[in-house]
This record gives C-alpha cells, sequence and structure tokens, in this order.
C-alpha cells in the first residue's frame, strides 16, 4: 500500500515538473492559440481580408506576408502591453482631430530584435468622422523600419465610430539607415487592416 503511495506521489511530482518546465520555457508569457511566426496558414500567405472588427493587420514586405492577429499576441509581464488600439481626441490650434493609433509588441523572431514594436498612426479631422471611407495620409512602422512623417495614404473603406471599428488598406515603402548614411528600404503591399479601438 505504501508503494502505491509513493508511486501515485511520483507521478503527481513529475507531472508538475512537466508543466513548470513548459511554463519556464515560455518565459512567463501567455500561450497564445498559434505562434505568429511558425504558425504555416498565417506565416506561408496572407489571410483573407475582413471589416467585421476581427483585430487583424497583415501586409506584405518585400512579397513575404507579415501579419498581426490580435489574437496571437503574447503577453509578457517584462513588455508593454502587446496590442493596443485606440483614438484619441486632441486639440491644437483651435483645430480638433482625432488620432488613430494601432500599436502592437511582440518578440521577434523573423527580424532577430529582442522585441518588436510595430505602429499605425494618422489623423482623422471632423469632415471625415462622418465618412464611411475616405483617404488619410499616415505613418507605418516595423521594428527599425518606418515610413516618413505622412509617408503613407490609408484608404479607409469602413470606419463606423459607434462600435469603434476602422478598416482600410495601404502600402508605401518601408526605410532605414543603414552603415556610412545608407538608406535601405523595403516595399510594402496589400495591406490591410481590421481593427476594433477604444
Amino acid at each position: 500500500m505504501r508503494s502505491t503511495r509513493i508511486t501515485a506521489l511520483g507521478i503527481v511530482v513529475f507531472l508538475f515538473l512537466q508543466v513548470l518546465s513548459s511554463c519556464l520555457r515560455i518565459d512567463l508569457r501567455c500561450k497564445p492559440r498559434y505562434d505568429i511566426n511558425e504558425d504555416s496558414v498565417f506565416f506561408s500567405k496572407m489571410p483573407p481580408r475582413t471589416e467585421n472588427g476581427a483585430n487583424i493587420v497583415a501586409f506584405e514586405v518585400d512579397g513575404v506576408p507579415y501579419v498581426f492577429p490580435k489574437e496571437g499576441m503574447r503577453g509578457s509581464l517584462f513588455l508593454p502591453p502587446p496590442w493596443s488600439c485606440k483614438m484619441e481626441t486632441v486639440t491644437q490650434n483651435d483645430t480638433i482631430r482625432n488620432q488613430f493609433e494601432w500599436y502592437a509588441n511582440r518578440l521577434c523572431k523573423k527580424y532577430k530584435y529582442n522585441r518588436e514594436l510595430s505602429y499605425i498612426e494618422f489623423n482623422l479631422y471632423k469632415e471625415n468622422l462622418d465618412k464611411n471611407t475616405f483617404e488619410q495620409k499616415g505613418e507605418l512602422g516595423l521594428v527599425s523600419w518606418h515610413t516618413e512623417a505622412e509617408g503613407v495614404t490609408f484608404e479607409i473603406t469602413k470606419h463606423d465610430h459607434f462600435r469603434g471599428i476602422i478598416c482600410g488598406r495601404f502600402s508605401g515603402v518601408l526605410k532605414v539607415k543603414a552603415k556610412k548614411g545608407t538608406v535601405e528600404t523595403k516595399r510594402i503591399e496589400n495591406g490591410f487592416f481590421d481593427l476594433t479601438y477604444e
């Protein structure tokens, strides 16, 4: 009887150590439903474009799909929140505008950085707030790669400010300063976003 108890206790301790080691391997991050950088569906081809508040940003960098679904973002105790999407009202020189900001913060395998901050920023002026479709200049960033100020045209194809949903398409050129003062570029194509904001 005592031998059975010791065996059962040994099995419980073994299973506990297995669970603990798997937690340590993911560095206290929440395990996502899929790994963005390894899942073949989201790395070998672009996902289908949606306009229903799916919380996804996707684009091709020099023809290679690069996808940010909120569902797959890893939270961490040591990094800023992995996903932020908000619209803030800003008053400047008696002009009222809404500033749209999407930020994604995740560990990066593709570009070999410890963390990867990607963002979209653009302004919505009063005359566009009630429009469902319009174009707006803005900025896009991917780690140290970024567009020039107001260097990307975002085509807003759906804006429901009552439900906080904004969707659209974009393309442009990312730049980074390289060695000896040169500038390297990457082409962004087939970009789309389907986001809910606060």
